[in-house]
């Protein structure tokens, strides 16, 4: 028998936070110590102190609940795993066992102790927003939304300083962190009434600054947030506007143009796409305004749905959802007095279901008449920014429709020639794809593209993956317009600027919760501490200890525990080259162009950039992209270079450079030794040398050029010397370099000592006048 324990009502909120955050800790003993201690708790705290009137049914309920627990029944039961807070889950990211677990257990408990579940939610968040380790923080949260009841303004703050530190963020495990918080407001706009919502408009605040986050999924949780927003208050009313555009922070950061505009950037993704046009039917339906946007929100709606319009043409099926937008569009055209864009919708609306290319070109001419030219550039880079979108569909319908409008758009006008070549950039990079005619389609109607001071940048910006992560830090502070997409299409130009405005944004909202001074300045309250979150051992999970990780991840430490292994594994990648290298110069060389390597064969296509941009630079007839980079000085021509002539056959084959016979990416041969090598050859390698293209214009060059700017193979692939390959031969090279050194140095050696005479008459044959026996 287990002593009766002595426990009073402050005790128990802490027991049952201790006991359900334990509930699925992966060691075995401590859960079934964390349900036995559940079992007790109700034991001694709640049947032992119930008399004969109470129901039946009261005493059926706790006894279900105490069987369910030791039969580890699944309604009560969760595993380490379950809604751990992955980014990659959609839902409440809450176990259905949990909130079953959790109900039943406040509803026990409030038998005898009235009240223990608002003292249990205060508890679960204060656990939520300053326990160390990750998964019990999560977990507390989780608990939190399970039993909410109400919120404060010091409750909203906890939450405001924990997430200004960790929004936006590129770890994962913060991330999970800053979901968790979103999750949880989001609840709390759900959960509250429309009266007490208005009343914070720090949470409005909030979630505007979090649809500024280089987060793909926290973006689209804000975006759930506001929608959620737009549901639950009235906001053509113009006192919700206007209270909650009077609740904007004082230190906001950058100017605010509406919440509208804020939805542009997830057009770009297909992940977001279809949630960011549902809320702009809402938004653009409402009156135009400092909080909502300006009078272009039509014109934008408009644009953004264009692709969907023309796909539906094309499958000759439009959708509901489609059909839909397409009235909505129509009727706030008729209120704003539009009544060619009126007439053009709806034509799509009668006759839809006909491919009919002339109707987009009356669109656009309808909406020319009240939005264009002032809106081109903007117009372009929100079409152009489509094209970075994973669907199929939007990347072929927005090039099908930039080829109808960029002959009508001024190219030359400063505001879009200045960009550059960052204002294709997408385009640049569906050349490497499969849309490669679709994108030179589009390329033939851009007249100019002029150069500028970021040209370099922006174009191996455009040849770089969302995987080359030290690339993308690289570029994380350079102004573009559409940075480096990812495999959605999410991009956000210069992350590392916009993860500083939005944390500084929350971290405005936050100083809201700490009350303002009568003048209405807000007061200065404690700075919110970092976010340093402890390991949690576990083994199996994807949450591995911080001290694993840093053993795993560390180039120091992984490079010093293995080098040994290293070392021996590229000496014999070493070995196999020496065997290539006994190949004929015909079987060794690649008969694939540089063109012909994809992406994939670099580290990344910012490293392809840097490989071909000298020999871009030294091509002879090409001074222009289609007239680009007008402002650039025409390269030098030389129609002798790199031909195959006559005059091929009268150079001497002695005249060429000799190539290293292992491998072309390992250093060349000192020239001492190139006549020891030609003795080695063979007269069919020589013939194959001396029919090589354009190897003879090496020596045939301007004297004014110099020789390392020729365009010859060697200069092709100098700039990849420094790849991994080269490095692998500086590492495991030198022992069998230096085995050949010492062969060539011994016979030549041999050659050149002289024989000491013997007399004649120790010899039985005569010798020869050099003195070498014969």
């Amino acid at each position: 028998m287990v002593a009766p324990a002595q426990l009073t009502a402050d005790n128990l909120p802490l027991l049952l936070q201790v006991v359900t955050v334990l509930w699925d800790h992966y060691t075995p003993l401590v859960q079934e110590q964390a349900r036995e201690m559940l079992v007790h708790l109700i034991h001694e705290l709640v049947i032992s102190r119930m008399d004969d009137a109470t129901s039946p049914e009261i005493k059926r309920s706790i006894q279900g609940l105490i069987d369910a627990i030791r039969q580890h029944d699944r309604s009560v039961v969760w595993s380490y795993e379950d809604s751990n807070g992955k980014v990659d889950e959609r839902d409440n990211k809450v176990p259905h066992s949990m909130e079953h677990l959790t109900t039943e257990v406040v509803k026990t408990f409030e038998i005898t102790f009235p009240g223990i579940k608002k003292k249990w939610s205060r508890l679960s968040l204060t656990w939520a927003t300053s326990c160390p380790v990750r998964h019990l923080a999560c977990r507390s949260f989780q608990i939190f939304r399970c039993i909410l009841t109400s919120v404060d303004q010091p409750m909203l703050g906890d939450m405001l300083a924990r997430l200004s530190n960790t929004i936006a963020d590129e770890d994962s495990e913060i991330q999970t962190f800053s979901m968790e918080i979103l999750t949880t407001l989001k609840t709390l706009i759900v959960k509250l009434e429309p009266e007490k919502l208005l009343s914070y408009p720090q949470l409005f605040w909030t979630t505007c600054a979090c649809l500024e986050s280089i987060n793909e999924l926290e973006f689209l949780e804000a975006v759930e947030m506001l929608d959620e927003y737009v549901e639950k208050l009235d906001f053509s009313s113009l006192n919700v506007r206007r209270v909650l555009l009077e609740g904007q922070p004082v230190r906001w950061d950058g100017v605010f143009e509406g919440i509208q505009p804020l939805l542009y950037k997830g057009l770009r993704s297909s992940i977001c796409l279809q949630p960011t046009l549902n809320l702009m039917d809402k938004l653009v339906q409402l009156p135009s305004d400092a909080l909502i946007g300006d009078d272009n929100r039509l014109f934008f709606s408009i644009i953004a749905n264009i692709p969907r319009f023309l796909q539906a043409m094309e499958q000759r099926s439009v959708d509901d959802e489609t059909r839909q937008t397409a009235e909505i569009l129509f009727a706030v055209a008729e209120a704003q007095g539009f009544t060619p864009i009126c007439d053009s919708l709806g034509v799509f609306l009668d006759s839809g279901l006909h491919p009919n290319q002339d109707l987009i070109v009356q669109l656009f001419a309808a909406i020319r008449q009240f939005f264009l030219p002032q809106l081109d550039f903007k117009m372009l880079t929100m079409l152009i920014g489509f094209l970075t979108n994973s669907i199929p569909s939007v990347k072929l319908m927005t090039m099908r429709i930039l080829c109808i409008i960029i002959p009508d758009v001024e190219m030359r006008k400063p505001e879009i020639a200045g960009h550059g070549p960052d204002l294709i950039s997408p385009l640049l990079r569906l050349l490497q794809t499969e849309y490669c005619m679709e994108a030179l389609a589009v390329l033939d109607n851009v007249v100019a593209v002029s150069g500028s001071s970021m040209e370099r940048q922006h174009l191996r910006m455009s040849m770089t993956r969302s995987s080359s992560r030290a690339i993308r830090k690289e570029y994380e502070r350079t102004q573009s317009l559409f940075g480096i997409p990812e495999e959605s299409g999410w991009a956000i130009p210069a992350p590392a600027k916009k993860t500083d405005a939005t944390r500084g944004n929350i971290h405005a909202a936050f100083y809201m919760c700490q009350g303002e001074a009568a003048d209405g300045v807000s007061a200065e309250p404690t700075p919110t501490p970092e976010v340093e979150f402890h390991a949690d051992d576990y083994r199996y999970g994807y949450f591995e200890m911080l001290e694993r990780t840093e053993t795993m991840m560390s180039d120091d430490i992984r490079g010093e525990g293995h080098m040994g292994d290293l070392v021996t594994k590229l000496d014999s990648l070493d070995d196999f080259f020496d065997d290539i290298s006994e190949t004929s110069p015909s079987e060794s060389r690649s008969s694939r162009t540089v063109t012909e390597f994809t992406p994939d064969s670099y580290e990344s296509g910012a490293k392809l950039y840097d490989d071909v941009l000298p020999i871009l630079h030294q091509a002879s007839n090409t001074t222009s992209f289609q007239n680009g980079f007008v402002d650039r000085l025409p390269l030098s021509k030389d129609t002798n270079a790199n031909t195959m002539n006559p005059g091929a056959f009268n150079t001497a084959a002695t005249a060429r450079p000799a190539l290293h016979a292992r491998s072309i990416t390992s250093p060349s041969i000192p020239a001492s030794y190139q006549s020891q090598l030609a003795d080695f050859t063979s007269d069919e390698e020589l013939t194959e040398d001396i029919f090589s293209d354009g190897e003879e214009d090496r020596h045939r060059a301007p004297a004014n050029i110099p020789a390392e700017n020729s365009f010859f193979l060697e200069n092709m692939i100098k700039p990849i010397k420094q790849t991994t390959r080269t490095h692998m031969r500086r590492l495991t090279g030198g022992r069998s370099r230096e085995t050949d050194r010492q062969r060539e140095l011994f016979r030549a050696a041999q050659q050149i000592s002289p024989v000491p005479k013997v007399p004649s008459t120790f010899l039985q044959h005569k010798p020869n006048p050099s003195g070498d026996m014969v």
